[in-house]
């Protein structure tokens, strides 16, 4: 079972960080342009609001390579165990 959902763990992370980082590069308004009346509940439309559109894409690019980052250690991890 712990094989498993260390699979289903390396899928989310990778996956989405993958997503992340391609929606942001192909420009996906969800991710790059978020309605500012959701700023309240919407994190990326809040860093928008606050930070700027520059920093919301720096913002991406950075949680994305975050996350392949730490789905790249779970694989090291398991692997390197003896």
């Amino acid at each position: 079972m712990g094989f498993i959902l260390g699979l289903v763990f390396l899928a989310i992370f990778i996956g989405g960080g993958t997503v992340l980082i391609y929606g942001t590069w192909r420009n996906w308004p969800r991710l790059v342009d978020p309605p500012e009346r959701l700023a309240s509940t919407y994190s990326l439309s809040f860093i928008k609001n606050v930070f700027g559109s520059a920093a919301l894409r720096f913002h991406n690019y950075a949680l994305g390579s975050a996350f392949i980052l730490a789905g790249l250690l779970m694989i090291w991890n398991e692997f390197s165990k003896k």
